[in-house]
């Protein structure tokens, strides 16, 4: 998103009253159901005793967590509120370490794990992910070329990991 374009979004959602603290509280509540929702998957399947799937369900996101961050560290991208001149709505101070967005691949991930054990709520997750992947760039931390990277790498490490690999 330019500046000129981010300027004018976060122009009316700070005229808003409650608008900067909706879009932190969306933030915030997304990201924490989305590792509740993570916990309770792992936790279902130890309790069910589908040791397979649970192996799965924690290797899959896990290798591509750390291949994202690679990707993050060597890569090294500003974040917005380093290169334009605006105020982020979502209060961060992070340097660098921009593109992908971690939060965004991993609630893509995560819907694809969902998907393997419920396939309604796995695409609601998905729904939330874009809905997400919205609000870090209307927050102004990531550009859209960092959640856009993000969620595709959560996606595609859902196909190869669940789908190709470990079917």
């Amino acid at each position: 998103m330019e500046e000129k374009t981010y300027n004018k979004i976060a122009k009316q959602i700070r005229s808003s009253r409650h608008g900067v603290s909706f879009v932190n509280w969306m933030d915030k509540v997304i990201v924490m159901a989305t590792v509740l929702i993570y916990g309770a998957m792992i936790l279902l399947q130890f309790i069910d005793g589908d040791y397979d799937l649970l192996y799965k369900i924690i290797l899959v996101p896990a290798v591509g967590f750390l291949v994202v961050s690679a990707c993050r560290y060597i890569y090294n991208q500003p974040r917005p509120y380093e290169v334009m001149d605006i105020d982020p709505i979502i209060a961060k101070d992070t340097k660098g370490k921009s593109f992908p967005s971690r939060h965004v691949y991993s609630i893509f991930v995560i819907a694809m794990t969902a998907l393997q054990i419920n396939m309604a709520f796995g695409i609601l997750l998905l729904v939330v992910g874009f809905m997400l992947a919205a609000l870090r760039v209307i927050g102004g931390v990531h550009y859209t070329r960092d959640v856009f990277a993000g969620a595709f790498l959560g996606i595609i490490t859902g196909v190869i990991g669940y789908y190709i690999i470990l079917r």
